[in-house]
């Protein structure tokens, strides 16, 4: 009764400009809004660079194998009128993906070479010049690969994913931003989508475009 009263009806009825001022002191402390117009002028350029990696000699066999299967499979089978048909497809066409990031994430033996050594040596340059970094990945299981790395080699990073509860997210995001030592956040895209707010990076790898 007290707000509409003192606030909603002089304001919305009335137009009273003093009480609008009023009301917008009250609650500017708890509001932060900065759009992207704010802010562009104290953000440096933004520079995009995509580096392309080729594949392990094994990776690729089996990379071929796989579409040879998926292009015999639209040749001879494939029929737009069946569901199940269109689910296979998209499926081979996951698996083709998986396998070009990783062998171990098709299922196939793992080999550390092509992209996920290209990825490491570029993070190493990176880090080895005081940046940190947030890595993005579509697949968990992708991200797993640099986090095994990571504590195998004993380097702080941090771990975003859809299964932390939002306590764990917070203690995560708390210790890249306050932790000089951690320079690397893995995160994955589902998780990572919205609510954050991370400023102490300037390097972003997206892994899986």
């Amino acid at each position: 009764t007290f707000f509409r009263n003192e606030f909603k009806t002089p304001i919305e009825r009335k137009g009273d400009e003093g009480k609008k001022k009023a009301l917008y002191n009250l609650v500017k402390p708890y509001l932060l809004r900065r759009t992207k117009g704010q802010v562009a002028k104290d953000l440096p350029k933004l520079t995009t660079k995509v580096f392309y990696s080729e594949m392990e000699k094994a990776q690729a066999k089996w990379y071929e194998a796989e579409k040879s299967m998926v292009r015999n499979y639209i040749l001879n089978v494939f029929d737009r009128k069946k569901g199940q048909h269109q689910v296979h497809m998209l499926q081979s066409l996951m698996k083709l993906r998986q396998l070009a990031n990783h062998t171990s994430m098709a299922g196939y033996e793992p080999h550390e070479g092509g992209k996920f050594l290209d990825v490491i040596n570029h993070w190493k340059t990176v880090t080895k010049s005081g940046h940190k970094v947030l890595i993005f990945s579509s697949f968990v299981m992708h991200l797993e690969l640099y986090r095994d790395y990571f504590e195998s080699q004993g380097i702080p990073f941090s771990f975003l994913h859809g299964s932390l509860t939002s306590a764990k997210k917070k203690k995560e995001i708390e210790k890249f931003e306050n932790d000089k030592t951690n320079k690397t956040f893995l995160i994955s895209i589902k998780a990572g989508g919205t609510g954050l707010n991370l400023t102490s990076a300037d390097y972003v790898f997206i892994l899986d475009p």
